[in-house]
């Protein structure tokens, strides 16, 4: 299905080939490099990773200090992930078996308190060994002009299988993702969850809370003969504004009622910051 780079082959300035622990390409922390976007998201990871679900985290690093419970809790994450990564590239039209894509596990940490141990992964998906790839949640695409990464870990010893799973991206492949909107939006192109992460995080959560509005009022609504669930929502009236090079609203009408969405970038948390408000004529 995919191919686990071969180290040596990322490394470009050295003929020793890197540790499958590194970062890849240029993207080594330990070394000085021209991706410094890499090593951002690598620092946002870790800081995810030291701050946990429960407070501080102590971080434990290398496979010579897991237990094997740790060893078998990072295989049925790979496992798990190697799939939804694979569906996931089906579904925004890429080959899961494609040779040139890599996908790479890279930097497993063991977050440690009194409580409960959580075991963090950092995925890294490459296309042609130079384009970085987002996939999951059935959504998939190709960034050019910046990394992006995904970091998941398993918070509950309980139940090793349930996943929390978080996009890391970098200004410049966000800034590129904007770009892609805009030329979508100005070609007049109808945005797919599946193909653009920007399109889902601009219309996820607009979608949600129209839903619940929407669910709300058919709750409420008196009982009609051959009613029956509610009809899909339909996006109309797409307007984008390009605020800055990061930063962009986007505004558009979902059942009738008016959305306004803010998209930015967390240069701290290296994810998108979304900010969603809606107004109908039910809502004022």
């Amino acid at each position: 299905m995919f191919q686990d780079s071969d180290p040596s082959s990322f490394d470009k300035h050295s003929e020793t080939p890197l540790d499958l622990n590194d970062l890849s390409d240029l993207r080594n922390p330990e070394r000085s490099s021209p991706e410094m976007a890499q090593r951002v998201l690598h620092e946002a990871y870790l800081g995810w990773a030291r701050i946990g679900t429960k407070g501080e985290n102590e971080l434990v690093r290398g496979r010579d200090n897991f237990t094997f419970d740790d060893k078998q809790v990072f295989s049925s994450m790979e496992a798990q992930l190697r799939l939804e990564i694979a569906n996931s590239l089906h579904a925004g039209g890429l080959d899961p078996r494609d040779p040139n894509i890599h996908i790479r596990f890279l930097h497993p940490l063991v977050a440690v308190s009194p409580e409960r141990r959580e075991r963090h992964y950092y995925v890294e998906l490459l296309k042609d060994c130079r384009d970085s790839v987002l996939a999951f949640r059935q959504t998939a695409q190709v960034f050019q002009c910046g990394p992006v990464g995904l970091h998941a870990y398993s918070p509950d010893e309980s139940k090793p299988d349930q996943l929390v799973k978080c996009e890391l991206v970098s200004r410049p492949a966000f800034c590129e993702g904007l770009r892609a909107m805009y030329d979508d939006l100005e070609a007049r192109r109808t945005g797919r969850f599946c193909s653009s992460w920007v399109w889902r995080w601009a219309l996820e959560e607009a979608f949600k809370e129209v839903k619940d509005i929407l669910s709300t009022q058919a709750d409420s609504a008196p009982t009609q003969p051959g009613a029956g669930s509610l009809q899909p929502i339909v996006c109309q009236k797409l307007r984008y504004f390009r605020t800055a090079e990061d930063t962009a609203q986007i505004q558009a009408k979902i059942a009738n009622i008016d959305c306004s969405v803010l998209l930015g970038h967390d240069s701290r948390r290296q994810q998108p910051n979304i900010f969603t408000s809606i107004s109908s004529p039910d809502c004022r």
